[in-house]
């Protein structure tokens, strides 16, 4: 298997769309959900990682903003 076929690859400006190798990560059904917002926050915290309380404001805006995603 070449080592391309294994690769991730993920855009995450002017957009956000994963490929995995030549294949496309579909998110159309869950685009806005917790779970996609999730992803991307890891994804941008490399490799410092996040804290449990940035992860909780941004996912459950427990610091004062409305939530718009899906549970």
């Amino acid at each position: 298997m070449d080592m391309r076929e294994r690769t991730l690859y993920v855009q995450m400006f002017g957009g956000f769309s994963m490929y995995y190798g030549k294949k496309v990560i579909s998110f159309n059904r869950v685009r806005n959900s917790k779970s996609v917002r999730l992803l991307q926050m890891l994804l941008l915290s490399v490799p410092d990682g996040i804290s449990k309380n940035e992860l909780i404001d941004n996912l459950y805006c427990w610091n004062g903003e409305n939530d718009n995603a899906d549970s």
